[in-house]
């Protein structure tokens, strides 16, 4: 169960995981109107996810 897991609980990486997912299986989301809704400019959001990436990339290979 995914819940046992400490990384599971980690908000930190979870929500790196969910925007790196998003980013992969999502290719036509509106960016737009999130960038929008958070009053960020697309350069702002291609940053957030930039920086969801190295999180979960730097994650992954610390549990290696």
């Amino acid at each position: 169960m995914t819940t046992e897991n400490p990384l599971w609980l980690d908000d930190k990486l979870q929500f790196a995981r969910l925007l790196c997912e998003l980013a992969a299986t999502q290719p036509d989301m509106n960016l737009i109107e999130t960038a929008d809704s958070m009053d960020l400019s697309m350069d702002e959001i291609t940053i957030l996810f930039d920086r969801a990436h190295d999180v979960w990339e730097e994650a992954k290979e610390e549990t290696r």
